[in-house]
């Protein structure tokens, strides 16, 4: 079984962006080298007419999360804008082939925004489409329409919000989240303070620690689209967390503020039960909104913020 691989190279000097202050000097992994070259190429926030910038990155870690040979690559950036993932996901395959695959993450709860970030609606680029109708599958339906047409799509519980910056568009589940608005107006993602890759459980996982939670990532399928089958636990924060650190058998670890190594505990599912994404259904459309005048009266009702 392939272990997890951390980013363990001054990452400025491949991306140009942030370094995260735990990063040391041994050698990149070359899976995680050859996904930051392409961030370096393709940045996340490329909004036209503005002059693209690096992505920051803070860390990357590499595992083959779904064991079909390929290693995904889990990128923590620093996002210029609101509506940016906290974390992308590259598939790169044996022979060097390098894939961004179209979800992204976003781990902790939704809360405020920070004041520091570009709203992409500001700049003419960011556009609602509000659910207010109550259909039956609405989210899905509208994520799918702006995901074909290449926008950068976040969806909702009850609206998507879409914005134009340049790609092939990117997808961000947040249909389970708690927000009751029907629009991204000073909605922001946590702040996440490590990531990690590695053995849970059993389980291969990609893991995130932000807030008072660690949240744990098991991602069974990826699509041809780039989109997953998974499921997402949360775990209490061990009050005295440092960071997650590596461990010779590839389970998960972290590091205690007292210096100590010690293993990530076995996961709960938040709730009681699973919170594998409805979008990973082969067809995302349900049976309450399968026909084509369904999803066109869905993509009808929508509000553009001037």
């Amino acid at each position: 079984m392939r272990h997890a691989t951390r980013l363990l190279v001054a990452i400025s000097v491949a991306v140009g962006g942030c370094v995260h202050p735990t990063v040391d000097t041994r050698p990149v992994a070359p899976p995680i080298r050859a996904a930051l070259a392409s961030l370096r190429a393709h940045p996340l926030e490329e909004f036209p007419p503005a002059q693209p910038a690096a992505t920051q990155v803070r860390d990357a870690v590499a595992i083959d999360i779904d064991g079909d040979g390929s290693t995904e690559v889990f990128v923590w950036v620093a996002p210029r804008y609101l509506q940016t993932p906290t974390v992308v996901v590259f598939s790169v395959s044996s022979d060097g082939e390098v894939r961004l695959l179209a979800e992204a993450l976003a781990p902790g709860p939704v809360g405020p925004a920070r004041g520091d970030l570009i709203d992409s609606h500001n700049i003419g680029m960011g556009v609602e489409i509000v659910d207010r109708k109550g259909h039956e599958g609405f989210s899905k339906a509208a994520a799918e329409a702006a995901l074909r047409a290449g926008l950068h799509v976040v969806a909702y519980p009850r609206f998507v919000h879409t914005d134009g910056r340049r790609g092939s568009g990117s997808f961000l589940d947040l249909t389970s989240a708690k927000v009751d608005a029907q629009s991204c107006a000073g909605l922001g993602f946590s702040e996440l303070i490590s990531v990690a890759a590695g053995i849970l459980g059993g389980e291969r996982v990609f893991l995130a620690a932000a807030g008072h939670s660690i949240y744990a990532y098991r991602i069974a399928k990826i699509d041809a689209q780039g989109l997953f089958t998974k499921e997402i636990r949360a775990l209490p924060l061990p009050t005295d967390f440092v960071t997650f650190a590596e461990s010779s058998s590839g389970e998960a670890v972290y590091r205690t503020s007292s210096g100590r190594i010690e293993p990530v505990s076995s996961p709960h599912t938040q709730g009681g039960g699973s919170s594998a994404s409805e979008f990973a259904h082969p067809s995302w459309f349900g049976p309450g909104c399968a026909s084509a005048s369904c999803q066109q009266n869905l993509m009808v009702d929508f509000v553009e913020d001037d």
